[in-house]
Order: structure tokens, then sequence, then C-alpha cells
């Protein structure tokens, strides 16, 4: 009864939540694009960043400091510039009081200021008093223009070359005749006559062939020694194998014999 009950009550339950899982997704289906609103940029924890003028960049006159002013528990936010180096920063223009997201900040005029290295400062004050801080450092401020060289006039030179008139009274020097070599007749030298080889008679050659027979050849011997090492390897390994096979029939024998005894002493022993 208890199991029965407790079925049906999973049952019901599992089927309750088949229903609210199909309602949720049909839900989800249905619902039209639209009906999301547009997403909102996150603000960060802390942006404190100038993005433009940038560290090393020349600028002059009227310059738009751009880049971001952001944080949770934002109050003002305020530009400061000072002259590189040192550390006595001038107050530009009004504190902001919106946050800025990669938006402008403020107008930083340089006309007055003499040409050199400046550094500008975004401070982003919160509301508990503390803040935040951004540089660019090194902006090079350039209002004075270089004046523009004049360019001067360049002399014409005269492309044809003119050859400087002939001088009298100078004479051409005449180059020295080339010198014809002589022949020089050469001695006729006598070609020499070669000397006649020694001729074999064939009486030499007969006793050349009959030393050479007499005498034993190293090659002869090579064959009766090679049969003398193969006779005796034969014979040692047939020797060898004849041994190895008496010791196993003996060891056989004397396996089998141990066991017959030893049989027959059981039987004579045991009752």
């Amino acid at each position: 009864m208890a199991h029965s009950l407790f079925f049906q009550r999973s049952a019901r339950l599992a089927g309750w939540l088949f229903l609210v899982v199909t309602i949720v997704a049909v839900l989800a289906v249905a619902a039209p694009v639209g009906a999301v609103g547009p997403a909102r940029p996150l603000l960060q924890d802390s942006a404190a960043v100038i993005t433009s003028p940038q560290s090393g960049q020349s600028v002059r006159g009227s310059v738009q400091v751009t880049g971001s002013a952001l944080h949770p528990a934002f109050d003002r936010y305020e530009l400061w510039y000072t002259v590189e180096p040192g550390e006595n920063w001038q107050f530009i223009g009004q504190a902001g009081t919106s946050q800025v997201n990669n938006g402008f900040l403020g107008t930083w005029e340089t006309g007055g200021l003499p040409d050199g290295n400046y550094s500008l400062r975004l401070r982003v004050v919160r509301q508990d008093g503390n803040y935040d801080e951004g540089f660019a450092r090194n902006v090079v401020v350039a209002n004075t223009t270089p004046p523009t060289p004049t360019p001067t006039d360049t002399p014409a030179f005269d492309v044809e070359a003119t050859l400087p008139p002939p001088i009298e009274g100078v004479v051409t020097p005449t180059p020295p005749p080339t010198a014809t070599p002589a022949a020089v007749e050469q001695p006729d030298i006598p070609t020499p006559t070669p000397r006649p080889s020694p001729t074999v008679t064939p009486e030499a050659q007969t006793a050349a062939a009959d030393s050479s027979s007499d005498t034993p050849s190293a090659s002869t011997g090579s064959p009766s020694l090679s049969d003398a090492v193969e006779t005796s390897t034969l014979r040692s390994s047939f020797v060898r194998g004849a041994s190895f096979a008496g010791a196993i029939f003996l060891a056989v024998g004397a396996f089998f014999g141990v066991r017959r005894l030893l049989t027959w002493l059981w039987y004579l022993i045991a009752p």
C-alpha cells in the first residue's frame, strides 16, 4: 500500500514538472524578438582614460580632449595640464557633472602657451571624495609655425659643352712604329731509334715450364687442409652427438629402473 502511494505521488510530481517545462518552452519560443529592450553599455568599475590627444602627439590652438570618465559612484570629472617636467597643474575649463563613455571631455586652449612638452590629467571624483586618474604624457604643443623656405633661383647651365679653340704651334706626337718579330730557324733534332726487345727462345720457355711444374703451389695444398679440417669437425660432431644420445638413453633407463624398483618395494612393504 505504501509503495503504491509513493509511486502515485512521484508520477503526479513528474507530470507537474513536465507541464511547467512545456509552458516555459512555449513562452520562450513565442516571445517576439523586439520584446527585449536595447542593450545598454555596461559601466566599468573605474574608468579615467584620455584617448586624444595621445602621448607624444603634436597639437596647436584649440585641442579637443576625448576619453572616458566612468564610475558607479560618479560625482564629477576634472581636466588639468602641466608643463613637463613639473607638477604645477592648471585646471582646464569647468568640471563635468555627467559621465562620458569614449566621448568629448573638454577643450584645451594652447594658443597662449609656449611651445614644449605638456601632460594632461583626467580626474574622476567619486561621491565619497576619492578619485581615479588617467594621464597623457609628453603632449607636444607646437603653435609656432616654422618659416617656409623660399626656393632660390638655380643658375642655368649650358648643356652643350664647347670645345676650346685649337692652339697654334702645338705638334701632335706621332706614335712609334710597331716592332715586327724576326723569324728564327730551329735546328733539326734527330728522332731516337728504339732498342729491340729480347726474344724468348722455345728452349727457355720449356725450361721455365719444367721449373714451375716441379715447384709445389700453395693452392694445391689448401684443398687437402680444408678436407682434413672438415673431416675432423664431422668426427667430433658425431662423437659428441653419440655421447649426448647415450647419456639421454642411460638417464631414461635409470629413471624407469628406479621407478620399477620403488613400485616393487611399495607392494612388498605395504600390507
